[in-house]
């Protein structure tokens, strides 16, 4: 039967018992030194206030010990028997505490020993820089002991002096409070005292972190300075998404890996850092959740150019920021989800030093952390340490897109069924965090609507779904939710069957491409491209509109003005960006004035040429790519590239309105609530001024406002002074005869009756 251990090697209950001894050490050490100090100098008033002869001269006579030790004493019991309690004290406390980590116990102090491997002086400085944390008096006490009742904080000086108490401590001593070593360079202690101003290292002061303070003493704390930069990904609940096989592939590969090394040590001898890139690439936040769900670790996700942001703002160094991130991972402990860098690092938001200082300090440190980028990357000096894995990400395919939607669906109020599910995820080709946050904006719009019993409609889903996929774009296109419709339109017939085959193209590429296998013959140019041409006007892009709108897609009007960039290779970026946004969205890009963007190629006769010409060999290749629906306007067909008019399939010319169209196309453009008198001969207008209907919607509008003004309802007059200004806007000749109305009309003008509509 064995025997109760004394209370010598009685483990320590937690690790306040365990600090509470320490500091009794520290106690007992303080008053040996105080003793030591008292015999060397004696008792002065004023101590500290001011230097006194005797002790300058003491000071030029007394021997240089580099190891900080005490000298040897002569006839001083009182030391001798202080001393041999504390090598006593010091003893009982290792025992416990190998008593205490040898039956599983975790002691705060030697688990941050363990982190960031501190030697044992710096875990002396650890100890001596809680005490005046913890109470009031060691402020005072240091204060005394380094003669100077300025310096409440312990110096480099007074640490080696009560290191060298533990026997922990050689002539390297204070070099292990240097900014390379790891009190420093981890944020662990601060200096203290004026910035900037240089002392020697053995006077320097350090007070403890506030962040080390709550670890030492367990409380549940994060980094002040960090935490707005922190934003906690764990989901409530603990359940999973289902993932695509791919991504449930690498869930179970990286756990099965992270696992095996877990077995063998308590903490992995590697490193693992995964980095996730691709257009499926936001997924890796939901691969990363899972995994750490299964692996019951925290995982905090850090926005890198928000914390560049905030060094540019003098909050705190990019590198001190980005170090105490991985600090607070490693003491919570958490896995780190880093975004923004392929941001900072294509758009030189931090210099190539920041970025290679971020791969050593991930390698050196955070045991687990995802990096989710765009395009492919590899860390400049591979490490034996850590294990690196880039891993491309495609989005996710539709049948994953409907069961991800069906698990967001069903955990809130809801009325979009099924079918409105398989709708949505067709239409809209995004990841799961991206259905994640459209999800999140449709139930705010629900809410907004009926407050009392906020439930999802299809229309906030799609309205939702419409905003997320904007953000791709960054300005340089507009979404346009389609309106029009067939009635809308006034063309030839010949017109409205082109448009018609453009929709069995679309309607029909399932069947042509997959079913009757004319995918394999195409590597290049699945998308459908079309040329409208003709007059301005004359409905080309109304006609847009309508496509988009019988197919149920969104319109993307892209803004040439936000595109071309004088800037070189800016141009192609925002096309890049253009195209994949598109992608995500599967919407109808439409390029109005396209002439502007897709004009022939020039002559090489200087470098302006020769870039203008990079941007068009670059707008070809990246239009053969895309597999979407791609409309191009233009007045002027005549100036499109050969390259481009080879790849357009349909090209359809929108003419010039007659006399019947015209018509037809004042009617239309007259609501039915508009009041207009019974003088108005709409003939007259359509066989007299030939304007096309652009001309023609801004006449009328324009006329709207006169007779508003004039508090009657729309007139000839009103239609006529309409029509005047419009010639000036577009610089045509006219003369007066031209408004001159038949002679029945001119004359006396009949009575006005503001309901009647012109037949």
């Amino acid at each position: 039967m064995k025997s109760t251990p004394s209370l010598k090697t009685a483990p320590f209950r937690n690790s306040r018992d365990y600090l509470a001894a320490e500091l009794d050490w520290l106690d007992r050490a303080l008053s040996l030194l105080l003793h030591l100090f008292h015999r060397r100098e004696g008792k002065t008033e004023g101590q500290g206030l001011f230097l006194s002869q005797k002790e300058a001269e003491r000071l030029l006579t007394s021997e240089i010990r580099p190891d900080n030790r005490p000298k040897s004493r002569i006839n001083d019991p009182e030391a001798d028997a202080l001393s041999a309690a504390l090598d006593r004290l010091r003893r009982e406390i290792l025992s416990r505490k190998k008593a205490t980590l040898e039956k599983g116990g975790a002691l705060s102090l030697s688990h941050l020993t363990h982190l960031f491997q501190l030697s044992p002086v710096e875990e002396t400085a650890l100890i001596v820089t809680l005490a005046p944390e913890l109470d009031p008096k060691y402020a005072k006490l240091y204060a005394y002991l380094q003669d100077d009742l300025t310096r409440k904080f312990p110096s480099v000086d007074l640490i080696l002096r009560l290191a060298c108490l533990r026997g922990e401590v050689g002539p390297e001593g204070r070099f292990f409070f240097s900014p390379q070593a790891p009190l420093l360079r981890w944020h662990l202690v601060q200096p203290v005292g004026e910035t900037g101003l240089a002392i020697p290292r053995l006077n320097q002061g350090f007070v403890l972190d506030e962040r080390t303070v709550a670890f030492l003493l367990e409380i549940a704390q994060v980094d002040g300075k960090v935490l707005p930069y922190l934003r906690s990904v764990q989901r409530e609940g603990g359940e999973e998404t289902v993932l695509p096989p791919h991504a449930a592939e690498i869930v179970s590969q990286l756990q099965r890996l992270i696992s095996s090394q877990f077995q063998r040590s308590s903490v992995p001898a590697q490193k693992v850092l995964a980095y996730f890139y691709g257009p499926g690439a936001a997924d890796g936040r939901e691969i990363a959740r899972t995994l750490c769900g299964r692996l019951k670790v925290r995982l905090i996700e850090v926005d890198l150019i928000a914390l560049h942001q905030a060094a540019l703002s003098g909050i705190f160094p990019f590198s001190e920021g980005l170090r105490r991130v991985v600090r607070e991972a490693l003491l919570q402990p958490a896995a780190l989800y880093l975004t923004g860098f392929e941001k900072g690092r294509e758009e030189g938001d931090w210099k190539t030093s920041e970025t290679s200082a971020m791969e050593a300090l991930l390698k050196e440190a955070a045991w687990l952390t995802f990096i989710e980028g765009a395009q492919s990357w590899v860390p400049t000096a591979p490490s034996e340490e850590s294990l690196f894995f880039p891993l491309l990400l495609p989005l996710p395919g539709p049948q994953y897109r409907i069961e991800g939607w069906k698990g967001l669906v069903g955990r809130r109020p809801s009325a979009v069924g099924k079918e409105e599910i398989e709708s949505v995820s067709i239409r809209y080709r995004l990841t799961l965090r991206e259905m994640e946050d459209a999800m999140a904006l449709a139930r705010d719009r629900a809410a907004l609507r009926a407050p009392t019993r906020p439930e999802v409609a299809v229309d906030d889903l799609l309205w939702a779904c419409r905003e997320r996929s904007q953000t791709h774009f960054g300005g340089l296109a507009r979404s346009i939710t389609p309106r029009a419709s067939w009635d809308d339109l006034v063309l030839p017939e010949s017109v409205f069957q082109q448009l018609r085959e453009i929709l069995a193209q679309v309607r029909h590429r399932p069947k042509v491409f997959h079913d009757w296998g004319f995918e394999k013959k195409l590597l290049l140019g699945k998308g459908v491209y079309v040329l409208f041409t003709g007059p301005s006007g004359t409905g080309k892009t109304l006609a847009a509109e309508v496509l988009a709108q019988t197919l149920g897609r969104d319109l993307l009007k892209v803004d040439l003005s936000a595109v071309v960039s004088k800037y070189i290779g800016e141009t192609e970026k925002n096309l890049q960006r253009i195209f994949s946004g598109a992608e995500r969205s599967d919407a109808i890009l439409f390029f109005d004035e396209a002439d502007a963007l897709f004009g022939k190629r020039s002559e090489v006769k200087d470098a302006h040429d020769r870039y203008a010409n990079i941007e068009i060999n670059y707008l070809l290749q990246r239009l053969e790519e895309y597999e979407g629906i791609v409309i191009l306007a233009t007045n002027f067909s005549q100036n499109i590239d050969d390259a481009f008019s080879r790849r357009i399939q349909t090209s359809i010319e929108f003419p010039f309105p007659n006399e019947v169209s015209r018509l037809e196309i004042w009617k239309k453009h007259l609501p039915k609530e508009a009041p207009l008198a019974d003088e108005v001969d709409l003939g007259f207008l359509a066989s007299r001024f030939k304007v096309s209907g652009g001309n023609i919607r801004n006449i009328v509008l324009n006329a709207a406002f006169l007779a508003a003004e004039g508090g009657e309802p729309i007139r000839m007059t009103h239609l006529l002074q309409a029509i005047r200004r419009e010639y000036e806007k577009l610089g045509k000749r006219y003369s007066e005869s031209e408004f001159v109305l038949p002679a029945p009309a001119a004359s006396v003008l009949p009575a006005v009756s503001p309901r009647r509509r012109p037949r």
